[in-house]
C-alpha cells in the first residue's frame, strides 16, 4: 500500500492515487485524525490503523508521499471556527512524529518546517547550496518595487532520492543533487540559469510536479520498488 498524505483541497493529490489504483494507493487527509477511538503510542502500531481506517497494519505500508506542508484550518472545517487553528497545528504535530518513526521510504521526509521536506526562505535556498559548493546568483533586496531583480530561470531540474529529472548536463545534475543533499530534501525541484556547463542556483522548491510522467514514474519507484514502474510502462 502507498499512502498520499494531502490537504482536502489539494485535487493534484485525489488524481495521482486514482492513477495508482493499481498500486493500492490510498489517500489521507487530516481529517482522518478525526475518527472514533483514534490514538498515538510513539513506536506503537496504532496510529498507522488509525490513519486508513483503522483496517490496515503498519506493516502493509510500502511507502508514503507527503504533499502537504501542514494541516491547515480549512482541512478541519467540521470544527468550531475559533478553535480550527490549534487542531490543525496539533494534527502537523501528530503526523511530523509519525512520519519521521516509519521506516518505509517517505517523500519528502519532513523537517522541523514543513511536513514535505525543508520550506526555506529563497535567502537560505541560496546560502544552502553556496555551503555546498555551488555557484549562486546573489539576492538584492529594495524597498523599491521597481528595483527587484527576477532571477532569469532557463534550466530546471527534479531530484527524487539520487534521480535527476531534466538535467541536459553532468554538471546540472551534481550541482541540482549538491543542493537537495546539502538541504536534506528527497524531492525537490531546483532552478538555474547560466550556460550547461557551468550553471548557477537561482532557487529550489519541494512542491514538484507529479503530472510530469517522469517525476511521477520516479516518484513511484522509490515508494514501491522498480517492478511497479515497469508495470506502469505495460501498454
Amino acid at each position: 500500500m502507498i499512502l498520499v498524505l494531502a490537504n482536502r483541497a489539494d485535487e493534484g493529490a485525489a488524481a495521482l492515487v486514482d492513477r495508482w489504483q493499481y498500486v493500492g494507493a490510498r489517500i489521507v487527509l487530516p481529517e482522518m485524525l478525526s475518527a472514533w477511538g483514534f490514538s498515538y503510542r510513539a513506536g506503537g502500531k496504532e496510529s498507522a490503523r488509525a490513519m486508513v481506517d483503522c483496517d490496515v497494519d503498519e506493516s502493509c505500508i510500502r511507502g508514503v508521499l507527503v504533499r502537504m506542508h501542514a494541516a491547515l484550518p480549512s482541512d478541519v472545517t467540521y470544527v468550531r471556527a475559533s478553535d480550527r487553528s490549534y487542531v490543525a497545528t496539533e494534527m502537523t504535530a501528530f503526523l511530523l512524529a509519525w512520519l519521521s518513526a516509519l521506516s518505509c521510504p517517505v517523500l519528502g521526509r519532513p523537517t522541523s518546517t514543513s511536513l514535505a521536506g525543508p520550506m526555506l526562505r529563497p535567502e537560505q535556498w541560496l546560502h544552502v547550496a553556496g555551503k555546498a559548493g555551488v555557484p549562486v546568483r546573489p539576492v538584492r533586496r529594495s524597498s523599491r518595487q521597481s528595483n527587484q531583480e527576477k532571477p532569469i530561470v532557463t534550466e530546471v531540474v527534479t531530484v527524487v532520492e539520487n534521480e535527476c529529472i531534466g538535467a541536459r548536463s553532468e554538471a546540472l545534475a551534481d550541482r541540482a543533487l549538491a543542493v537537495a543533499r546539502a538541504a536534506n530534501a528527497r524531492l525537490v525541484t531546483t532552478y538555474f540559469e547560466g550556460p550547461l556547463d557551468n550553471p548557477v542556483f537561482v532557487h529550489a522548491d519541494t512542491w514538484v510536479d507529479l503530472d510530469d510522467p517522469d517525476i511521477e514514474g520516479a516518484v513511484l519507484s522509490i515508494l514501491c520498488g522498480q517492478q511497479a514502474r515497469e508495470k506502469e510502462m505495460v501498454p
